[in-house]
């Protein structure tokens, strides 16, 4: 199916995304946070890995974990707006290419559930 694929996709363009980041901290002199022990206490955006290898808890746990990424941006972006231009593009262009992730997998899951209805009715 198509959805293994891009989801390898956005996995590549959120370890693009914290590059972009860790190399912006750096740049205004200050010190990211590089261990993934330490992530959970400082990120706002918690990580859960899949338990459920069923396709739909997986997108829904990425639909989650993109909506809270969507919500970081969107603050980080209202927050430099005006005040720090390069910063501000970057949380732009990672917000744009967050929404895509988020429009992509709520696409899928209707198609899911599309497809799970069209089941049913052949059942009956």
């Amino acid at each position: 199916s198509e959805i293994e694929p891009e989801l390898l996709l956005h996995a590549t363009q959120e370890l693009n995304h914290a590059v972009l980041v860790v190399d912006r901290i750096i740049q205004l002199g200050g010190t990211p946070v590089l261990n993934p022990a330490d992530w959970p206490r400082f990120a706002r955006c918690a990580y859960d890995a899949p338990v459920d290898p069923y396709v739909e808890v997986i997108l829904q746990q990425n639909l989650k974990g993109e909506r809270c990424a969507i919500q970081r941006y969107k603050e980080i972006a209202d927050f430099t707006n005006g005040k720090d231009h390069t910063t501000h593009q970057m949380a732009t262009t990672i917000l744009n290419e967050e929404l895509e992730h988020e429009q992509d997998i709520e696409d899928w899951l209707t198609d899911l559930e599309r497809m799970k209805e069209d089941i049913k009715k052949f059942r009956l």
